[in-house]
């Protein structure tokens, strides 16, 4: 399985417990946390921010947390590196 999971959160959602959730799962299993550097102020400090380009570079999985613009805005970046996108309605 690849190193880390991407994710994407909706920008004026409160997304927190979900996030906490992700990020403790995939530590458990072994896997880091990528998200977008334009989410940073809405990501705990486990959470490695990169540039959009790259938020499915490397990735087993990129979770859109959000609605249907967010989930989009995942596919549109997961596409490029043929990484599975799991959607979220928060």
């Amino acid at each position: 399985m690849k190193g880390n999971i991407g994710l994407l959160v909706h920008p004026r959602r409160d997304s927190g417990d979900l996030v906490a959730l992700i990020v403790e799962w995939a530590g458990g299993h072994g896997l880091g946390v990528r998200g977008m550097e334009e989410a940073r102020h809405l990501l705990p400090r486990e959470v490695v921010t990169v540039a959009d380009d790259q938020l499915g570079e490397g990735a087993a999985l990129v979770i859109a947390a959000g609605g249907d613009g967010t989930i989009l805005r995942g596919l549109k970046l997961a596409h490029p590196h043929g990484v599975p996108v799991l959607g979220v309605t928060n």
